[in-house]
């Protein structure tokens, strides 16, 4: 009789379908204590023939419509779900392989996991092929193994496989068996499904168990410290399914309301490169107030959670202060997806590339920003900083646009030749300050005060000062309109 060792290299190294379903029972009859750690670097388990990944080829997973018409796309739905399963048997030997000093309840448990998984990935194969589908014609991948097989410690593999792609597993299970029970009368496949399911619930309630036991106490809590465990790319994201959202399934496998809530609502990438959000609202003001007053810098906080309702679910948001989870729960279920937030500067620090970098405006603390950041922008804004930001937020570059009628006043020699054109009118006019918001630094006149030597120098002083002004005829407003885009 093949070693416990023997048995799991065979399934590790062995390239044919047979090696992979060895095993049987015969986990009680090992010796658990006599086993050497693997120390070989393993770069992809054996593989022969159709279970061979064909480089550079790629199948895409059916679509909910193309699975309701076509038994051959059931048949490929049912071949991406039977590479997982071989894909999470090949890492749970390459896990026992190479942490034979881990608990035995531990391994134990992985390799009733394992074999639970064989039985799973038989009823595929066998279902699929009912359908048409034979094993290998679909292109394999190896993703959950390259996610994996880099691993250092046996909590690497609990959060990244139980607590992430098992867990996903219960939303994605239950949603199938669904749609084949309900919409395609197929009770056999949706039974499958359904198994599948009910099993899962115990490899992630042998996940929890082991997570909360190692754990770091030192990171809040259990949600942050299961968090701060991933390995960047994997974000938490991934730990759940795409239309369905098992929170029941979770509760039995032990998971606390509030880790579970966290799940449910937590946004991030899947593997599209996100986009970088920035809230500066205080932008049209930095130049004229280069320390924001404790008031505004209140509302500024106040308004943070803004910039969640414009970010996609595969974004970042770049949040001071991360808002309670209450608050996120509600608007989750209002907005359906929230982007994946980042409070703290490890967490931007992650992260090897975004897109594109959307501030609320660009200004000097979005540019700032950026240059801390980084070069990780893959489509970096397309013009100079120094000359956007003198100019996108002054009304005297907007009114030389737009050539609406009145004055901008830059220089005394401006100012004068203004005061000597108007000094006969009647007319009101409104003095603005080319940077500024909310109405600072307006001031309104009457025709006649053109010619108080008092105002004339007033006016002057501000020049002097670098100011620049915008005169304007006055107008009595009838309504207020603006675009934000």
């Amino acid at each position: 009789m093949e070693s416990g060792q023997e048995l799991l290299k065979r399934i590790l190294f062995g390239g044919k379908l047979t090696d992979k379903l060895a095993g049987g029972s015969a986990f009680s009859e090992w010796d658990w204590q006599d086993s050497k750690a693997l120390m070989e670097v393993i770069e992809s388990p054996g593989r022969e023939g159709l279970l061979a990944p064909r480089s550079g080829v790629k199948s895409a997973f059916p679509r909910h419509s193309e699975i309701l018409k076509s038994d051959q796309a059931r048949g490929r739905l049912l071949h991406f779900f039977a590479n997982h399963e071989l894909l999470a048997i090949e890492t749970m030997a390459y896990v026992l392989l190479k942490f034979p000093d881990a608990p035995e309840s531990f391994r134990k448990g992985v390799f009733r996991v394992l074999q639970e998984e064989q039985r799973h990935f038989g009823a595929y194969l066998e279902r699929m092929e009912e359908y048409g589908v034979a094993f290998g014609e679909v292109p394999l991948n190896l993703y959950f193994w390259n996610t994996l097989k880099g691993i250092n410690r046996p909590l690497d593999f609990v959060v990244q496989m139980s607590l992430t792609f098992e867990q996903a597993n219960l939303d994605f299970a239950l949603e199938y068996a669904t749609l084949f029970e309900t919409q395609m009368n197929d009770p056999k496949t949706a039974d499958l499904l359904r198994t599948v399911h009910d099993d899962e619930i115990r490899h992630v309630e042998h996940g929890w168990r082991w997570f909360k036991e190692w754990r770091d106490p030192e990171a809040g809590s259990d949600f942050e410290a299961y968090q701060e465990a991933l390995p960047f790319p994997m974000t938490p994201r991934r730990a759940r399914g795409g239309r369905f959202f098992a929170s029941d399934s979770r509760a039995k496998a032990g998971m606390t309301k509030e880790f579970i809530e966290e799940v449910k609502i937590v946004g991030g990438s899947r593997g599209r490169v996100p986009n970088y959000y920035f809230f500066n609202p205080q932008c049209e003001v930095e130049q004229s107030l280069p320390t924001l007053p404790g008031p505004l810098k209140k509302k500024v906080a106040d308004l943070e959670p803004l910039v969640l309702w414009l970010a996609k679910e595969e974004d970042c948001v770049e949040l001071a202060k991360r808002p309670a989870r209450d608050f996120l729960s509600r608007l989750h279920q209002v907005k359906g997806e929230i982007p994946e937030m980042l409070t703290k500067e490890d967490e931007f620090s992650r992260y090897t590339a975004f897109d594109e970098f959307r501030p609320w405006g660009f200004s000097s603390s979005a540019w700032n920003r950026m240059g801390r950041i980084g070069k990780k922008f893959r489509s970096p804004p397309a013009f100079d900083s120094k000359l956007h930001e003198n100019f996108l937020f002054s009304k005297a570059y907007w009114k030389r646009i737009l050539n609406t009628e009145g004055a901008v006043i830059d220089s005394s020699d401006s100012l004068h030749q203004w005061l000597r054109e108007n000094s006969e009118s009647t007319g009101t006019f409104l003095v603005k300050s080319a940077i500024n918001t909310s109405g600072r630094g307006h001031l309104r006149l009457e025709g006649i005060q053109l010619r108080d030597p008092v105002l004339i120098r007033k006016l002057g002083k501000r020049i002097e000062s670098g100011e620049q002004l915008v005169i304007e005829p006055f107008f009595e407003k009838l309504a207020d309109f603006s675009v934000q885009y």
